[in-house]
């Protein structure tokens, strides 16, 4: 049985929609699914700068508008590290990939360039491979495979994890792809979860699972929001050759501290503090704000 044990949280009111969160070499990369910036903040969560995006004149682009960014992980491609925002795919504007090489990391935060890459070919793909719809909520790295989960809901209600090739969108065509079914525990609870965010730490080889409940019946429409959970797969790297993958172990967050519930966690990063193992988990109410929560995680 892992324990988790929450340190602290903190609200986010000037940064909208927190969808997922990355470290790297001492800072935090902050993605929103419909902010204009990916913010960045020091080890206390102080803000640092912002990474500009989209040209928008208001702070939340409209929901008809957005990318939709909803998974991020840092990647290595040609040789440099790179933070990789997945869109979600379920509409056409956002089947994208943005991709932001951190060559510049120590430099000055609001001149980093980014590139967009267009992904329709890819999740062409992945329909005709049977995935019903669309909607990729989380991506992490797994040794030398990109895994990316699908989120289900009330109406497509499977999860899926994706694993393909790093730089998939680079050759859509042939990029390797296989297809995952996720399989929760029979007695999780009675509402549906989705996929929201992976994460992958490599130090003892166990993939994260953060999903969501939300009442909503397609991969577009908000709906109410229930509770957030995190599930264990132990021997990710083994679990991820088989055609089902069942986690060993699935919490209710709002069983661990109060403070979690009716959060909808998004995204998910880790870092080492010594022996322990901190996990920063970032949410989205659809309020326009964002909060963080430092959690230490025990194996």
């Amino acid at each position: 049985m892992r324990k988790l044990h929450l340190v602290k949280s903190l609200l986010i009111s000037d940064f909208p929609s927190g969808s997922s969160i990355n470290y790297y070499e001492g800072k935090f990369y902050l993605i929103g699914d419909d902010s204009r910036n990916v913010l960045v903040m020091n080890n206390d969560y102080e803000h640092l700068g912002a990474i500009h995006l989209f040209d928008h004149t208001e702070l939340r682009i409209a929901k008809q508008e957005k990318v939709d960014l909803e998974g991020s992980a840092i990647v290595r491609v040609d040789n440099t590290d790179n933070l990789l925002i997945v869109g979600s795919g379920s509409r056409k504007n956002r089947k994208r990939i943005i991709l932001i090489p951190l060559t510049q990391a120590g430099l000055e935060i609001g001149s980093m360039q980014h590139a967009i890459y267009k992904t329709k070919d890819f999740l062409k793909r992945i329909e005709a491979a049977g995935v019903a719809e669309i909607n990729l909520e989380g991506v992490t790295l797994v040794n030398n495979s990109l895994v990316l989960g699908n989120r289900g809901n009330r109406s497509t209600q499977d999860n899926h994890l994706i694993v393909t090739d790093t730089n998939f969108w680079e050759n859509q065509d042939n990029a390797n792809l296989v297809i995952k079914r996720l399989v929760l525990p029979v007695n999780h609870t009675e509402v549906v979860l989705g996929v929201s965010e992976l994460c992958y730490i490599r130090e003892n080889d166990t993939l994260l699972i953060s999903l969501t409940s939300e009442d909503t019946g397609n991969s577009y429409d908000d709906g109410e929001i229930g509770d957030s959970y995190i599930a264990w797969i132990s021997n990710a790297s083994d679990q991820l050759r088989k055609n089902e993958i069942i986690p060993d172990e699935l919490v209710n967050l709002s069983t661990v501290e109060k403070v979690f519930k009716r959060q909808k966690v998004e995204g998910m990063c880790y870092q080492m503090a010594g022996a322990d193992f901190v996990l920063h988990l970032v949410s989205d109410n659809d309020n326009g704000e964002s909060r963080l929560f430092q959690v230490l995680l025990n194996f």
